[in-house]
């Protein structure tokens, strides 16, 4: 479409952001057909941008825990059609942590560390729920999970989340603490039942204490 040509006069006294508007859209009085460029504005990419930043912390997640307890993996699939659920560890051969199949685990395809070790949340995958239960962690559980869901519609897997478990050693200094103070009760527990009895006992109370220390 032939662009329509703007005298110098009226040019001057055109706003500036009709001049620049006019500037983007139109490659050249000179061409027969403008040249429209796109830019869109700065507010669609702001928007798209915190859109792939919420996808990414949802489908990406690191955790980190401490070694002993036990830990819950989220993972939530938005479409229920699903036969088969598949918890994995990247770095494992055979890589599977969990694979549940019509309702039933199959344990010949789990990596012997997790024998015994997990289960699902709800067993029966209710609203689409395959969080990952682990117990009694240790630090050889660091690593990379993967949960996938194999979809009856399209025969295929789907990959629904990435979790990378840290799974660290309480601090020293807090496993002192704790020996101290269970340590420190347990001692004055005995100092009061034995005080009323003899002071043979108050010895022998002192001199365990003592002999801790050492």
């Amino acid at each position: 479409m032939l662009q329509p040509r703007i005298s110098k006069e009226k040019q001057e006294h055109l706003p500036t952001s009709v001049e620049t508007v006019l500037n983007h859209h139109c490659a050249s009085e000179q061409q027969h057909l403008s040249l429209v460029c796109f830019r869109p504005p700065f507010h669609w990419l702001l928007f798209f941008f915190c859109l792939f930043v919420c996808f990414w912390e949802n489908y990406h997640k690191n955790i980190t825990i401490k070694s002993g307890q036990n830990i819950t993996l989220p993972c939530r699939a938005s479409n229920t059609s699903f036969i088969a659920v598949e918890w994995s560890r990247f770095d494992l051969k055979p890589e599977y942590v969990l694979l549940n199949r019509d309702g039933h685990f199959d344990p010949h395809s789990q990596h012997l560390s997790f024998m015994n070790r997990v289960d699902l949340q709800e067993r029966k995958m209710k609203d689409g729920d395959v969080s990952l239960i682990l117990k009694d962690m240790t630090t050889n559980d660091t690593g990379t999970y993967e949960c996938r869901v194999f979809m009856e519609e399209t025969h295929s897997w789907k990959s629904i989340s990435i979790i990378y478990l840290r799974v660290v050693d309480p601090p020293v200094l807090c496993v002192i603490l704790i020996l101290t103070v269970i340590s420190v009760t347990g001692t004055m527990v005995s100092f009061l039942s034995c005080r009323t009895v003899n002071k043979s006992c108050l010895l022998h109370v002192w001199s365990v204490w003592s002999l801790w220390y050492q």
